[in-house]
């Protein structure tokens, strides 16, 4: 799930793929825009209604992945490593991450 800090909205992601290294270490995979995914994702019908439930009762709208993928402004720069530009997207804009 990625959260808005900026506005009440939402997107559910599909699951990143972890690594693991052999001393223990591991990650998960960050967010991107093709991690966005349609509601209800296979399997997790369940789960993705009480998500849509919960995000409803505090106001948060789930955003479409039509909407994020569309372009953001052509000469926008933002602070984010979820994309390496320079054309951004809005999910870019909206969940713009530096890590």
């Amino acid at each position: 799930m990625a959260l808005c800090r900026l506005a009440p909205i939402a997107r559910i992601l599909s699951p990143g793929e972890p690594s693991h290294h052999p001393d223990g270490r591991g990650y998960h995979s960050r967010p991107m825009l093709d991690a966005v995914t349609d509601m209800p994702i296979p399997g997790w019908e369940e789960g993705c209604q009480q998500i849509s439930q919960v995000l409803d009762r505090h106001r948060i709208t789930l955003v479409s992945p039509h909407l994020l993928s569309r372009p953001a402004l052509p000469h926008l720069k933002i602070d984010t490593n979820l994309d390496d530009g320079p054309h951004y997207s809005i999910f870019d804009v909206w969940f713009h991450w530096m890590d």
